[in-house]
C-alpha cells in the first residue's frame, strides 16, 4: 500500500482482472489497509452488529433521487483531525462535511478531485434510488450518552441503478476516536446487478484534496468486494510521537566545574503520519551566573542535543534543570516528555 502522496487502497487497479476469479476467498478473509497519510486504518476484521433504527430514527430522502439533507450529527465529530457538527446526507450513499455531494457517478478516490471536494465518507456510493417502487429512505438518530454517542445513518432499502431489489447498509460515527463503521446488512441487489456487493460501488474516506495529498483510504472501487453481513472499521491515527533519549531519572552533574556537559541527544519519530513539529527546550531554577549561556540546545528537525552548565550557587540549595521535548504527528496528536537534571550543592 502507498501512503505517501497517494491514497492508500485495498486493490491495484491493475490486478482487479486477476482477482475478480478469487474475490469470494478475499471477502471471507479478514483485511486490514492504510495508514494513509493522516494515518487512518480500516479493517473487517470488526465485529458485526447492526443497529437498526429504521422504526426509530428520523426518515429524509423518502421518494428522493440525486437529492441530500443537511442534518445535525448530535455532538462534535473530527475527521482528518477538523470539528464537524452538521453532515449531508446523500441518496447516493454519501456522508459529506462542508458541503452536498449529489453526484451518482461515483469515482475513484484515489485518482480525482470529487464534486466540491468535501470531505466525505463513502459507505457505498453508486447510483442509488428512493422513488422506485417499494424503496424505502434513508434514517439518522444520535445514540448513547454524552462522551460516548454515536450517529447512525442507515439508507433502507435503497434501489441501486439496474438492480432488482433494494439493498440496506449504515455508517456509525463514534464521539469517542472519531471511528467510523460501516456495516452491510443485504447487499445483493439481486442476480446481475451491478452494485450488487459493491461491484460498481466506492467504499472509503477522503479528505478535501485527498487523492493529492494522500488523505484518503478506499477499500473497494468498482469490485465485488462486499457481503452481507459485513463490517469495516475506520480509526484514525491515534497514538502520538515517540520521544527518545530524554536524560534519566535523577540524573546529576557534578562537580560543579562551571563546564557544558552534554545531557542527552533527544529525538522524535512517528513510523505513521510522520513528525511535522519538534521542539526542546530548557528552564533553570537559578538566574545565569555570567555572560556565557547555561542551557546550550542545537539541531533541528527530529534530534536536538542539550548542553546544560554544571554551576550552582553555593548559597542556594543546588540547580535544577527542567527540560520539555514536544512533538506533534500529522494527525494532530501531540506528545510531550519532561526530564530533570540537578546540580547537587553538595556530595
Amino acid at each position: 500500500m502507498e501512503n505517501s502522496r497517494k491514497c492508500a487502497w485495498k486493490f491495484r487497479l491493475g490486478a482487479q482482472l486477476a482477482l475478480l476469479g478469487a474475490l469470494a476467498a478475499i471477502a471471507a478473509k479478514a483485511a486490514t489497509i492504510g495508514p494513509d497519510a493522516f494515518g487512518y486504518i480500516a479493517n473487517d476484521a470488526t465485529a458485526y452488529s447492526f443497529v437498526d433504527i429504521s422504526s426509530t430514527g428520523v426518515a429524509v430522502l423518502a421518494g428522493a433521487d440525486d437529492d441530500t439533507a443537511l442534518v445535525n450529527i448530535g455532538f462534535p465529530f473530527f475527521f482528518y483531525g477538523q470539528r464537524h457538527e452538521n453532515v449531508c446526507i446523500g441518496s447516493n450513499g454519501l456522508l459529506t462535511f462542508g458541503g452536498c455531494n449529489i453526484a451518482f457517478a461515483n469515482q475513484d478516490l484515489t485518482a480525482t478531485r470529487t464534486p466540491g471536494d468535501y470531505p466525505t465518507i463513502a459507505p457505498l456510493w453508486f447510483d442509488l434510488t428512493f422513488a422506485a417502487r417499494g424503496a424505502g429512505a434513508v434514517y439518522y438518530q444520535t445514540l448513547g450518552e454524552q462522551g460516548d454517542r454515536q450517529f447512525v445513518v442507515q439508507w433502507q432499502n435503497g434501489y441501486p441503478l439496474n438492480g432488482s431489489k433494494g439493498i440496506t447498509f449504515q455508517a456509525i460515527l463514534y464521539e469517542t476516536g472519531g471511528r467510523i463503521r460501516l456495516q452491510y446488512l443485504d447487499i445483493d441487489a439481486g442476480a446481475g446487478a451491478p452494485a450488487s456487493l459493491g461491484g460498481s460501488a466506492t467504499v472509503g474516506i477522503r479528505d478535501a484534496g485527498g487523492h493529492a495529498n494522500g488523505r484518503c483510504l478506499q477499500w473497494s472501487h468498482k469490485v465485488p468486494v462486499l457481503h452481507n453481513e459485513q463490517a469495516i472499521l475506520f480509526v484514525p491515527d491515534a497514538a502520538g510521537p515517540v520521544i527518545s533519549g530524554m536524560p534519566a531519572p535523577g540524573m546529576e552533574l557534578w562537580p560543579p566545574n562551571n563546564k557544558l556537559e552534554t545531557v542527552a541527544t533527544v529525538t522524535a519519530s512517528d513510523a505513521v503520519t510522520g513528525v511535522v513539529s519538534f521542539t526542546v527546550t530548557a528552564v533553570s531554577s537559578e538566574l545565569p551566573q555570567g555572560k556565557d549561556p547555561d542551557i546550550v540546545i542545537t539541531g533541528g528537525g527530529t534530534e536536538y542535543v542539550v548542553q546544560l552548565r554544571a554551576f550552582r550557587d553555593a548559597k542556594l540549595k543546588g540547580r535544577t534543570y527542567t527540560i520539555t521535548a514536544t512533538a506533534r504527528d500529522g494527525a494532530g496528536n501531540e506528545t510531550i516528555a519532561t526530564a530533570t537534571v540537578t546540580v547537587p550543592l553538595k556530595k
